[in-house]
């Protein structure tokens, strides 16, 4: 099976763009990240590939944050976990990953489309201010620990996620409208994961 090697590069002082795009002879497509002020990260993947492949990411550094898969399947290996575990699309899931200096997916030919939204534990912190001890537990996790709980993509996440996808906007007007739906994309997760882990513990590592 082919294996592309994919080295994310340092973020940009402040604020900034970083494109990756899939070469020709492997596929069509990229992966964008947008880097905010305030901290969240956004990472965009919308690829297809030519062949089943292996991506193995090079990206040392800790990985906190939400996720949402609007179509695809990829198998996933981190030496977070003991076992692979899959993405696919209509899933929505928050995931905190200790720094680790890479991890493989396996993808097939199937249009890759997510979204990731990634930051430092301590912005949720800043975000709640005097609500945080009202979030739920999951997110107050030991940055230490590796978690991942999956859910599916709730209607206004969609329709969020569809707005940020077909943003036309450019320069900081883009920006702004990009992290305005970065928060309300958090909002729906943080009440989603509200509701769920009212009935059940979060899933430690497996």
């Amino acid at each position: 099976m082919k294996q592309i090697v994919l080295h994310f590069k340092n973020p940009p002082a402040q604020t900034g763009t970083n494109m990756m795009v899939i070469p020709a002879s492997n596929g069509q497509g990229y992966i964008k990240t947008l880097y905010c002020k305030s901290g969240i990260r956004l990472i965009v993947w919308d690829y297809t590939l030519n062949q089943p492949t292996v991506l193995k990411t090079i990206n040392p550094k800790s990985c906190y944050g939400f996720g949402y898969c609007l179509s695809g399947q990829i198998e996933a290996l981190s030496p977070c976990f003991r076992k692979a575990f899959t993405i696919q699309g209509g899933q929505s899931g928050f995931f905190s990953f200790p720094e680790v200096d890479s991890y493989t997916e396996t993808v097939g030919t199937e249009r890759v489309l997510r979204v990731s939204i990634q930051m430092d534990p301590s912005f949720i912190t800043t975000l709640a201010g005097k609500g945080f001890e009202q979030l739920p537990s999951i997110l107050k996790v030991d940055k230490e620990d590796a978690y991942r709980e999956v859910n599916k993509i709730t209607p206004g996440m969609q329709s969020a996620l569809h707005q940020m996808l077909g943003c036309s906007y450019q320069g900081v007007s883009e920006q702004l409208f990009l992290e305005g739906k970065m928060l309300e994309l958090i909002a729906h997760k943080i009440e989603q994961l509200d509701a769920r882990n009212q009935r059940a513990e979060p899933k430690k590592r497996t």
